[in-house]
């Protein structure tokens, strides 16, 4: 079952909030055509290194867990980097 973008959106924001609570989830946005694949659009406030605004891609047809995962990976990685 494919999550829908406010689904996305919803479990992108829950994975942020417990990352950090700077991190803002701006949007969920698909390919033209209703592709499975996703981009979600993070902000970092009162960030001192770019980039402060980034997106993440992750397929949302695996289902919640699957995406979560994806999501907390690629948002760690990016904060590691901005260290």
């Amino acid at each position: 079952m494919t999550l829908n973008l406010a689904e996305v959106k919803r479990i992108a924001a829950d994975v942020a909030r417990h990352e950090n609570p700077s991190i803002e989830v701006l949007s969920a946005t698909t390919a033209e055509g209703g592709s499975a694949y996703t981009e979600v659009t993070i902000v970092i406030h009162g960030c001192h290194k770019e980039p402060c605004r980034f997106v993440i891609g992750a397929n949302r047809n695996g289902g919640e867990s699957a995406l979560r995962s994806a999501i907390e990976s690629q948002l760690r990685a990016h904060l590691d980097r901005q260290q």
